[in-house]
């Protein structure tokens, strides 16, 4: 088994804003799976060890920003998921495949609405669990803005948006939610396939931008549970 494809849903966070990010996987054969953390050659934390995994779904696994002992990790740019598969009868390892992304502080703009602690909830849409329900959108803002939230079909946010949830929209200071039916604005479901958010704030003619991503397709589950993040 080999790692098909896999990516970051933030690709920058920052801790002291108990931020976090989730690595999103799937592998084109069942697997053992083993997922670690790693800033440069130094392993920060193991977060799965062994989990068995079925092929041609997907799996999420959390990082919330603190090492083995519970400590905030150090600012770096050279952080990475690691993920190392080993064959389910041998348990020998056929793969290993790296997912960077960065740990930093937010830089904070007089004058614009900064976004923080932005996610999407779940984070991977599986129809046949979730459908009927809402995937939910959180955010913060550190002032009053205008906002909005579109949904862009893959990884870029280029061209049209699939879905406009937000288009000026005031809001006040604080936590924000925004609930969706996981449908484009032409009321269709979306197609499998990878897809990223973009919420704007504007304050004038001064705005701050953050991106994540999601994806939709089949849900992974081990231990006879689903596996995943509300």
């Amino acid at each position: 088994p080999q790692v098909e494809e896999a990516f970051v849903t933030k690709d920058e966070i920052d801790v002291e804003e108990d931020e976090f990010t989730i690595l999103v996987f799937k592998a084109d054969g069942d697997a053992l799976a083993t997922v670690e953390v790693y800033d440069g050659n130094d392993r920060v934390e193991e977060l799965w060890e062994e989990v068995e995994i079925n092929k041609g779904d997907w799996y999420e696994v959390l990082w919330d920003g603190t090492d083995d002992d519970g400590d905030e990790a150090d600012e770096s740019n050279d952080y990475e998921f690691k993920i190392t598969l080993a064959n389910t009868a041998s348990e020998e390892t056929t793969d290993t495949y790296s997912v960077d992304f960065d740990v930093e502080e937010d830089d904070v703009s007089s004058g614009k609405s900064n976004i923080t602690n932005d996610y999407s909830g779940p984070v991977i849409w599986d129809e046949d669990v979730f459908g009927g329900g809402l995937m939910t959108f959180h955010y913060c803002i550190d002032e009053p803005a205008e906002v909005d939230l579109f949904i862009y079909d893959g990884t870029s946010t280029g061209g049209s948006a699939d879905a406009e949830l937000l288009e000026n929209y005031e809001q006040s200071t604080g936590c924000h939610e925004v609930e969706w039916n996981v449908v484009d604005d032409d009321g269709d479901e979306l197609d499998e396939d990878n897809y990223t958010y973009k919420i704007v704030t504007k304050v004038g003619s001064k705005k701050d931008t953050e991106t994540g991503q999601f994806v939709v397709g089949d849900l992974g589950a081990f231990g006879g549970e689903d596996y995943y993040y509300d």
